[in-house]
């Protein structure tokens, strides 16, 4: 069964062929179905996971559909569905007699009640197709291979760019060095890939700087190799598709002398602190760390880059942490805390378990330039293993970080969110995750993908369970829906990041397993609801913190949400970058938009100075491809 043909070119002589994905899924509803109200009606694609009648207390408002058909815009997985009729009664008796009659372990082939339904067969299979297609499901490309003049590439390490094109990093555990391929969206092929860097970059950690430099350091291949050189530190340069070492600004040299962290980082987190001097905060990456808290060792310190210098400074404070996970979670909040999520990577197994050495999560906050102090907040919540993602809302609450999956098996298969808008910091009850059908436990993920989108929800992939399906969840409705599934398991070392198209790209995984060297692109619900509208110019440019951008689009009366992306920089589900800024916006004739830019006093924390990808949706809920504009 290929991908092909869709319910438009369905003849009368000739049936169509079918996609194996949704093939699949329409087996599973009909062979699931036990009495004919099953099939006289189309199933919603959603699960609301609701554990604790505190939630249900808080969560926003919702209107629940009503039967029959509905007005308004079309179903979209951020639109709540309505009821769509498939059958009558009697159609439906008769799929179940027959199947129970002729295959008792469930129909094999769609195909196989045509003669049944005869006259109304093109109708039936023509509203089944449109339900379980991209509507309701989204779709996953053909894998498109990665491979160069020397062979196939593998992937650990990927960061959107200011061009719209995604830098990557190969897979170099060895001492030698790591290819440095780019990847483009809209032509969904490798490009001209900048001249690598003479360390390799394999096992680092990265963010993007106000300039649009991505800032790379540590790693330097996994952790038997290079040791004592794991205090690299490099910069790549969108605007010339070079590498450079970091270099002291404040030298009169030429070329100015290399700049090195102060400590060997290996699995480390960076945060883009969002003040003036455009420093960077680093953490964690200590191989000796790999312990328990209070052994033989200190913390390790952490340290700052700063933009400006092009210095590194490290940072005293009363106590610091371990971050023995490696790769923690760490989030800028908008009033300039830095809030750590106790998920992290402490190692390559795929197994589920705690981890006694996960601190409890806490904020950081600085108390000088290079001085600050841990608070504790929330709690513990171990999710090694598991991912955590920055949720900021114009609405109550404003800020919370959610934890999907990692820890020990229960913990697995639960989410958990804070609440970081109020005076007490506290994680609310864990939440299940979604159950997919025939299954007995809710998914249980380690090391999950999510990916931020446009709409504001939150799409997961990969991970471990292998082969399961993808999931769309609603933070404002605490609704799952499940999405179609990868052509290849993407589990340990997979990586997925929201394209500047409003696609999802996803790639890497396990080594030894097939698919580590291709990329699969996701189509979410929304581009399957309704055309894409077109943003034409954008100004000025830099936009200003506290100022305003004008956006020319023919389609300004239809465009309900502006928003801001922070492109992503991603690697062992780990990104620190990652967040969704809601503008407030007029509109001025019928084709421009003026939106307000974020504030903030200063450091500019809810909206770091540098680059944005900017979005316009529809009132269906469609995103346009995305203008990329500088904050400054």
């Amino acid at each position: 069964m290929k991908k092909g043909k869709n319910h438009k070119q369905i003849k009368e002589t000739q049936d169509p062929e079918i996609e194996q994905n949704v093939h699949v899924r329409i087996l599973q509803y009909l062979n699931g179905a036990k009495k004919p109200q099953d099939l006289m009606v189309l199933p919603k694609n959603e699960q609301e996971v609701l554990i604790d009648p505190e939630h249900r207390r808080k969560r926003p408002f919702r209107h629940e559909p009503q039967p029959g058909p509905q007005k308004g815009p079309k179903h979209s997985a951020k639109n709540t569905p309505h009821f769509e009729e498939l059958c009558s009664h009697k159609i439906a008796e008769q799929i179940l007699a027959f199947r129970h009659a002729k295959f008792p372990l469930g129909f094999t082939h769609i195909f196989d009640i045509r003669d049944l339904l005869r006259n109304s067969w093109l109708e039936f299979l023509k509203r089944l197709l449109e339900w379980f297609m991209g509507r309701n499901y989204g779709s996953w490309s053909t894998p498109y291979e990665l491979s160069d003049k020397d062979g196939h590439l593998s992937v650990v390490h990927a960061a959107v760019i200011n061009n719209g094109e995604v830098l990557m990093i190969e897979h170099a555990c060895h001492a030698g060095i790591s290819k440095t391929p780019i990847w483009d969206p809209k032509t969904r092929t490798l490009v001209t890939a900048p001249t690598p860097p003479t360390e390799g970059l394999y096992c680092s950690g990265h963010c993007f700087l106000s300039d649009g430099k991505l800032l790379v350091v540590g790693g330097h291949g996994d952790s038997n190799h290079n040791t004592g050189q794991k205090d690299i530190a490099w910069l790549y340069d969108p605007s010339t598709n070079s590498w450079d070492v970091t270099r002291d600004k404040t030298s009169g040299g030429s070329p100015q002398p290399r700049t090195k962290m102060h400590n060997q980082r290996w699995y480390p987190t960076l945060v883009n602190v969002g003040d003036e001097p455009g420093r960077v905060l680093i953490a964690s990456g200590d191989l000796t760390s790999l312990g328990s808290p209070g052994g033989p060792h200190a913390a390790m310190q952490m340290e700052v880059f700063t933009e400006a210098s092009g210095s590194f400074d490290l940072i005293t404070t009363p106590a610091d942490m371990y971050h023995n996970a490696t790769y923690p979670g760490l989030h800028i909040l908008p009033d300039g805390e830095i809030f750590f999520a106790p998920v992290g990577f402490r190692s390559s197994g795929e197994s589920a378990a705690s981890y006694a050495g996960n601190e409890d999560s806490a904020y950081f906050d600085f108390t000088g330039t290079l001085t600050g102090e841990w608070t504790s907040g929330g709690g513990a919540n171990d999710r090694t293993k598991g991912m955590s993602v920055l949720l900021l809302s114009q609405c109550y609450p404003f800020v919370q970080v959610m934890t999907v999956g990692g820890g020990d098996m229960a913990t697995t298969r639960t989410n958990r969110n804070i609440n970081l808008s109020a005076l007490s910091l506290v994680w609310d009850a864990p939440l299940s995750n979604p159950t997919a059908p025939g299954a007995d436990n809710p998914v249980s993920w380690i090391h999950p993908n999510l990916v931020l989108l446009p709409d504001g929800t939150l799409f997961v992939c990969g991970g471990t369970p292998q082969g399961d399906p993808c999931w769309l969840y609603n933070p404002k409705t605490y609704v799952w829906s499940r999405m179609d599934a990868m052509t290849y398991e993407r589990r340990y070392h997979s990586l997925a990041v929201l394209c500047p198209t409003g696609e999802v790209m996803a790639t890497g995984g396990k080594h030894s397993q097939a698919g580590v060297d291709t990329v699969e692109v996701f189509k979410p619900p929304y581009l399957f609801t309704g055309t894409q509208p077109v943003i034409s110019n954008t100004s000025p440019t830099p936009g200003h913190h506290g100022g305003k951008v004008t956006i020319t689009t023919t389609q300004a009366s239809d465009i309900t949400e502006v928003v801001l992306m922070r492109p992503m920089a991603v690697t062992h589900q780990t990104d620190s970058e990652q967040r969704r800024i809601e503008l407030c916006f007029v509109k001025n004739g019928a084709k421009t938009l003026e939106a307000d830019l974020p504030n903030g006093r200063h450091p500019h924390a809810f909206a770091p100075r540098g680059w944005y990808m900017l979005f316009v949706l529809t009132s269906d809920g469609v995103p346009s491809k995305a203008e990329f504009i500088e904050l400054h």
